[in-house]
């Protein structure tokens, strides 16, 4: 009779608190729409559906998207299938490299290992609107960003959302994660809040596209128009991470950076040449593969050369 492997309850009833906080799993029953961040997917049959452990949406496939809302139009709103790193991008007209042949259109037949990127735009760069860091203003075109995954099967509640850019998917799930090798230091001095850092943390950060010209892509909604406040959040979210947090209250930010790490490891497996040295713009996107790398035991972000 084959051995039976028993895991700890502690670390059950972890996975378990780990999935509730981000309402991860499979929806009660199937979705005709899904909606994320101003974002909503429609579907042209009610789909199996739920959310990964960081929040982001998954649904069954091959599924068809009837439509996107807000709706593309003008070379805006732009949505793209498992967007390339590299010099184009198809979200919007107004950001570098742009290119119609990236835009999905709708209705749209999305396959399992499938990721979808909508975007929504904003009417006028320039307009004073609530910033993800704040003092900041919208510079750019884009508003927001969220992807939706296709995927052959319910994935276990405690996984990750596979990187959003190129075709690469490997998976990974918070129950991999070796929290044994955080140091657990004790703070000196006052502690930032971590629930700014969350919310830095919380969207995706649309981040793919070649040299400084990059910066014009960035959501203001999502995250930090250059690198100068990526490497802040990023260096100080890494030190957070190695204090002693024996209540588990940082959790959702580790879960968070890990989720960034994978989604820049993709990167790289796009375009390997993406973040060339360039004063500040492209500084700060090697720390989370590295931290993701060590945690889940993973040799090619260990490793990752980015």
């Amino acid at each position: 009779m084959p051995a039976v492997r028993l895991f700890p309850v502690a670390a059950i009833n972890a996975l378990a608190a780990i999935a509730a906080v981000a309402g991860a799993g499979e929806g009660a029953s199937p979705q005709a729409a899904i909606s994320q961040y101003g974002l909503t997917w429609s579907f042209a049959e009610p789909a199996r559906v739920g959310r990964y452990v960081t929040g982001d949406w998954w649904v069954v496939g091959p599924v068809t998207v009837k439509a996107v809302t807000p709706a593309p139009s003008d070379r805006r709103n732009g949505s793209a299938v498992n967007p390339p790193a590299g010099k184009r991008q198809g979200y919007d007209d107004r950001i570098a490299g742009y290119d119609a042949a990236l835009r999905a259109a709708f209705p749209l037949a999305l396959k399992p290992g499938q990721s979808l990127v909508s975007t929504a735009s904003v009417d006028k760069v320039g307009d004073k609107t609530p910033d993800t860091v704040p003092g900041q203003y919208c510079r750019r075109p884009l508003r927001t960003a969220a992807v939706l995954t296709c995927v052959a099967e319910p994935p276990p509640a405690d996984a990750f959302r596979p990187a959003y850019v190129g075709d690469k998917k490997p998976a990974f799930a918070a129950g991999q994660l070796r929290r044994d090798l955080l140091p657990r230091l004790q703070p000196v001095g006052q502690v930032p809040d971590r629930k700014l850092y969350e919310r830095y943390l919380e969207r995706i950060w649309l981040d793919h596209l070649h040299e400084w010209p990059n910066r014009a892509m960035h959501p203001l909604e999502n995250m930090p128009d250059y690198g100068r406040e990526i490497t802040n959040i990023v260096s100080t979210v890494s030190l957070l991470l190695l204090l002693d947090d024996p209540a588990k209250e940082r959790d959702t930010l580790l879960l968070r950076v890990v989720q960034l790490g994978i989604d820049y490891y993709g990167v790289t497996q796009s375009d390997p040449d993406l973040w060339r040295a360039n004063g500040g713009h492209n500084s700060g996107r090697k720390m989370p593969i590295l931290f993701a790398g060590v945690l889940l035991g993973h040799d090619g972000m260990r490793h990752v050369k980015a």
